[in-house]
């Protein structure tokens, strides 16, 4: 082993190169959470897709309720909250143009950024989401099989047995889930 370390000293006036790997950076990640076989943050590479990353992540586990997975796209969700900000501001130059203002949605609604606050607070939890077919992914549609992007989460829950039931109902509560009935 000592002759092979010498055929590889570097002597003098001799150059060494070390080239990096093209697109891939330690930075870039994608936290897959819940049901998979290896759930954690990985480090991605340009146009890597959901069916690589499952893959990465040794597929799911048998209790996996794919039809319950959540993509969130940090991109998307800026998008959606751009989107959010301009109907808020459409709105509130409505109130202002018409003078309804404090006389009839109150104080609070007259404010600049009320409308505003009021919109994004209420969808905040669902701005970033993408509906993805997981299902498909996992069958080979390359439709269904999109890029994933620094920042992106995707969680796949534990299949539940059960049902809850809310709202104006007979009856609420939880119900033990039976195919066909």
């Amino acid at each position: 082993s000592d002759s092979k370390a010498q055929e590889y000293r570097l002597k003098p006036r001799d150059t060494l190169r070390i080239n990096t790997i093209p697109n891939y950076t330690t930075e870039d990640t994608v936290e897959l959470s819940g049901e998979f076989v290896f759930p954690g943050r990985y480090t991605i590479s340009r146009n890597e897709t959901i069916s690589s990353l499952i893959e990465r992540a040794g597929g799911f586990t048998p209790q996996a309720f794919l039809e319950g997975a959540e993509y969130k796209s940090e991109t998307a969700r800026d998008s959606q909250a751009a989107q959010l900000r301009k109907i808020a501001a459409g709105v509130e130059r409505q109130l202002k143009s018409k003078q309804v203002g404090s006389e009839t949605f109150g104080a609070e609604a007259a404010q600049p950024g009320a409308i505003e606050e009021l919109i994004t607070g209420d969808y905040d939890e669902f701005l970033g989401r993408i509906v993805v077919d997981i299902k498909g992914v996992m069958s080979g549609d390359e439709s269904a099989n999109i890029s994933v992007q620094n920042g992106d989460t995707l969680h796949v829950p534990k299949f539940s047995s059960t049902i809850a039931v809310v709202g104006e109902v007979y009856e609420p509560g939880t119900f033990r889930y039976r195919e066909n009935q």
